[in-house]
């Protein structure tokens, strides 16, 4: 999956569990926003939109969008 198909399922409501360096990660949406989560201590993140994670979430210190090409869907 490329960034621009993933970023365009997101807008259109679902949600995504993955898994990023030995880490379970899960993407989840509500009215409120988007949230990045790392279910091991849920850390989360929150984010306004699709556009808003994708430029300043991250995951293991390193911006989104470059881990995400690692990502095993």
């Amino acid at each position: 999956m490329t960034i621009e198909e993933l970023r365009e399922r997101l807008i259109n409501g679902e949600e995504f569990v993955f898994d990023f360096e030995n880490d379970e990660y899960w993407i989840s949406q509500n009215v409120e926003g988007i949230f990045l989560t790392r279910v091991e201590g849920s850390v989360t993140q929150e984010f306004k939109s699709v556009d808003e994670l994708f430029e300043n979430g991250t995951i293991n210190s390193r911006p989104f969008k470059e881990a995400f090409t690692t990502f095993y869907f």
